[in-house]
């Protein structure tokens, strides 16, 4: 399997760990067997009545995850919860050459004359490094594709082929929030890393 040769050096808890750690607490509901939010990097989660803000809080920063934003019952509770990793390192003795990124069309100008570009949402309230989010087939994309279109609100979509070959990458991050149910990783980012047009070819386009 192309990433199955890889070893980590983990600075979050892994997501299945965490999962079952909390789901005593909450209600199971799609959005924990996929990403949830318009940049594809928070996890949602509906509690149940009368789960505590402060114990739910401690367990996902004793985790090394972030709460992005919370809601409240008119009890106090917790009634729904936003969550991120501080992603794992994922170090690849062969990164491939190929991986898949998908933006909507309108973006397509942009790209095809800047190329793809790195970027952090620092609205959200962490500041990462700058990530361009990829997967390792375009299947994969199929997992949160839906998902893309339910929150950034565009139904046009472009699937871009990246060469990574000569960019000079020894790993990948894997991000976790897409990969929290799976046996394997499939979705992964490049961080501090811009992709020139030189590396990019347009696969196809989707309607969702």
């Amino acid at each position: 399997m192309l990433f199955e040769n890889y070893f980590s050096n983990p600075t979050s808890k892994d997501s299945k760990e965490l999962y079952n750690e909390l789901l005593p607490l909450f209600i199971p509901s799609y959005n924990l067997e996929r990403p949830s939010g318009h940049s594809l990097e928070i996890i949602e989660m509906v509690f149940n009545d009368n789960t505590k803000y402060e114990n739910v809080k401690q367990i996902i920063e004793d985790s090394k995850w972030y709460v992005v934003k919370s809601f409240k019952r008119e009890n106090g509770s917790v009634r729904k919860i936003e969550i991120r990793p501080t992603y794992s390192k994922f170090i690849k003795k062969r990164v491939p050459k190929y991986v898949y990124h998908i933006s909507p069309s309108s973006n397509d100008e942009s790209i095809m004359e800047n190329g793809l570009l790195s970027r952090n949402d620092k609205k959200m309230g962490i500041n990462y490094p700058d990530r361009i989010y990829v997967t390792s087939t375009i299947k994969s994309l199929q997992t949160f594709s839906k998902e893309l279109n339910y929150y950034v609100g565009e139904n046009v979509w472009t699937i871009w082929k990246i060469d990574l070959s000569d960019l000079g990458l020894d790993f990948l991050y894997v991000d976790e929030t897409v990969n929290q149910n799976l046996s394997k990783p499939i979705a992964f980012y490049l961080q501090n890393v811009d992709v020139p047009t030189s590396n990019l070819n347009i696969n196809k386009k989707i309607v969702l």
